[in-house]
């Protein structure tokens, strides 16, 4: 919805109506907003989930980036909980049960990626995770595009150059 006025042209009622529901998502996550600043995946619950706490901040800054109106402590918490994710990435995965290390590694990809958005590099986290042996495809990609989002543009070139076009299966493990 954030984008799809870029496709075609809509009436006034139909912009009012995707400007409704932006603004309806927008309040949504802010009411599944955990302590830790992350989101859970259920009204309800207390515990964040880190695919959906990347995804809805993801939102949170592309909306905020098209002028709706995001809460700044509801953001600020968003990037604050991923500032603290990709600063205690190890490289080993949370959920060891349920996800492989490359899924690990393109979950920070993902949340780096994020962050470069919003402007709050982590420059740090980059480059260990640039050292990982273990990158699938979609992870280098995703952390070439934080480079370049982040002026790095050598940086996203080194990845690239050796970066697989062929897309790795997604799924999870029980490795």
């Amino acid at each position: 919805v954030l984008f799809v006025q870029n496709f075609r042209d809509f009436s006034q009622a139909e912009k009012n109506k995707m400007k409704s529901n932006v603004s309806s998502a927008i309040s949504i996550l802010a009411s599944r907003q955990v302590s830790n600043g992350g989101f859970a995946y259920w009204p309800g619950d207390r515990y964040a989930n880190e695919w959906v706490t990347t995804y809805a901040t993801h939102f949170l800054v592309e909306a905020d980036r098209a002028g709706y109106s995001v809460p700044l402590s509801v953001k600020s918490r968003a990037l604050n909980n991923l500032k603290s994710a990709v600063r205690l990435w190890n490289g080993n995965p949370m959920y060891s049960s349920y996800y492989s290390i490359s899924m690990s590694s393109l979950q920070q990809a993902y949340r780096l990626y994020v962050l470069a958005l919003a402007n709050e590099v982590e420059l740090g986290a980059m480059n260990r995770l640039k050292e990982s042996n273990d990158l699938s495809t979609q992870a280098k990609w995703r952390l070439a595009a934080a480079y370049a989002i982040a002026g790095r543009k050598d940086a996203a070139r080194q990845i690239i150059a050796k970066a697989n076009t062929d897309i790795d299966p997604y799924g999870y493990s029980n490795d």
